[in-house]
């Protein structure tokens, strides 16, 4: 379950930063811009590559579950988080359930399976 979390987000990701670079909005609700997709790309990468080990894709799913839940909360009381990107209330909300999916992942079924008793 950990390690699928990691590669199916981080395929998400990946597809959703390529897919920036070639159109300005997905279905008139997420708008992207060169930041975004950059950051996507990255987070992409990163997700299929700690999928292919245990540890990696704990670390990841904690990481990612921290910041895209700080990200997601920043999105809904600052959309465009302070001017550094045009973040969406739906984007904020698809932040927000990959932040709670991915702290759960990661701290829940990570420490429970693994034995790790510590976080992050």
């Amino acid at each position: 379950m950990i390690r699928a979390f990691a590669k199916w987000s981080g395929v998400v990701f990946l597809l959703l930063g390529i897919f920036g670079f070639f159109f300005k909005e997905l279905l008139n609700f997420i708008h992207f811009d060169a930041i975004h997709n950059a950051i996507h790309l990255l987070i992409g990468a990163w997700g299929i590559w700690a999928g292919t080990k245990k540890s990696y894709a704990v670390l990841y799913a904690k990481m990612v579950g921290i910041i895209y839940l700080i990200i997601g909360s920043l999105g809904v009381f600052t959309p465009g988080l302070f001017g550094s990107m045009n973040i969406q209330m739906v984007e904020s909300i698809y932040h927000l359930l990959v932040g709670a999916l991915g702290t759960y992942v990661g701290f829940v079924l990570g420490d429970s399976k693994t034995g790790m008793k510590r976080a992050l």
